[in-house]
């Protein structure tokens, strides 16, 4: 299992880069739609997908972004 003890953010675009360093593992978590996209953005999603965007693989996980389904509101 890989664990990611630092995580390099920027708190306005543009601006400067930080790196946010942890004792243990970071957890990431910005919704359903932002969490893959963040994660592929970083180089962790599918190696081939990665690749054909120009962002360099980090970790090889093909599953990624993709169990997105549609969901359906009604408001009353």
């Amino acid at each position: 299992m890989n664990l990611f003890l630092r995580c390099p953010y920027i708190s306005t675009q543009p601006g400067p880069r930080f790196n946010v360093t942890a004792k243990k593992e970071v957890v990431l978590s910005a919704g359903s739609i932002n969490t893959p996209q963040i994660l592929m953005l970083s180089g962790i999603g599918g190696k081939d997908a990665l690749v054909n965007l120009g962002i360099e693989p980090l970790v090889d996980l093909p599953d990624v972004g993709q169990n997105l389904i549609g969901q359906s509101f009604i408001t009353h």
